[in-house]
């Protein structure tokens, strides 16, 4: 989701392989306009009033981080995306918040910190397609990640030097592991 993302910001992409020193920045911008959990399921443990609606204990919500992710009084512009200039007290909650913090967070942030800059750097220029299709269409549509199928035609800047001697499909099959997904 985070290259679908850059993806679609040519500039930023530029930036980032540029100046790999804000990728801390990005990836929190990108989690928060982008992020691969969109929501999450709670039953109240006890009887609980907010904003004088009453959930009786047993009730199910479902909180919408994406939601919140994008809330005009937490985040300025929250529809722009803007990596290297957001600034916010209100931290991003694509990992949750409170007892239900994600335990992987501080590990997800430095994988994706290492991996977007030497992506940004090797992967020149990206398409914004693959196999002739727009990337980020194939997924507009569904409420969580899938996978990509099939091998990537038109990802690269093929004449690229540093394109070269670069094994792309090792480096995507990695990626694409630690999200479960197969080229």
């Amino acid at each position: 989701l985070a290259v679908d993302l850059l993806i679609e910001h040519p500039n930023e992409w530029e930036t980032l392989a540029t100046r790999p020193e804000l990728a801390s920045k990005y990836v929190e911008e990108t989690m928060r306009v982008k992020g691969a959990v969109r929501g999450t399921g709670r039953v109240a443990s006890c009887d609980i009033e907010y904003k004088g609606v009453l959930f009786p204990a047993g009730t199910i919500v479902f909180p919408s981080l994406a939601t919140a992710n994008h809330d005009g009084s937490a985040f300025s512009d929250p529809d722009r995306y803007d990596p290297a200039g957001r600034e916010s007290a209100q931290p991003q909650l694509t990992f949750g918040s409170g007892i239900h913090y994600c335990l992987g967070a501080a590990l997800a942030r430095a994988e994706l910190q290492e991996a977007l800059p030497i992506l940004a750097l090797y992967l020149h220029r990206p398409a914004p397609d693959i196999g002739g299709r727009d990337l980020g269409e194939r997924y507009r549509h569904r409420a969580a990640f899938s996978p990509l199928h099939g091998q990537p035609q038109n990802l690269v800047d093929c004449h690229s030097q540093r394109f070269r001697n670069l094994n792309v499909n090792g480096i995507l099959k990695s990626v694409l592991a630690v999200v479960g997904g197969k080229l």
